[in-house]
């Protein structure tokens, strides 16, 4: 993890990260935000049980060949059929767009 990282690291940070891990529980969110090489992306993604794959579910859990950050949110790709991260920091935009 960088310096760089930690230091951009806010308390409004914390507060997004908590939001969208809420808003995810229970919906799918599109969230733009802009890739490490700079380019933006939008994903449709969710981390409710119900729309995860048994196979996949309990990400976290089950990873433990590879710590994952504070500062990164694992999601559901909901188009992508896959597990994805993104840095809460490089978030521009959220939208609920299903609520289940």
């Amino acid at each position: 993890m960088s310096d760089a990282l930690t230091m951009d690291w806010t308390e409004d940070d914390e507060l997004l990260k908590y939001k969208l891990q809420e808003l995810l529980k229970d919906n799918i969110v599109e969230i733009t935000f802009t890739k490490v090489d700079g380019t933006s992306r939008t994903m449709k993604c969710t981390l409710k049980n119900t729309l995860i794959p048994e196979s996949f579910d309990n990400y976290q859990e089950r990873s433990t060949t590879k710590k994952v950050s504070e500062y990164v949110l694992p999601v559901w790709d909901i188009e992508n059929n896959g597990w994805r991260s993104f840095r809460i920091h490089n978030v521009t935009d959220y939208i609920v767009v299903r609520s289940e």
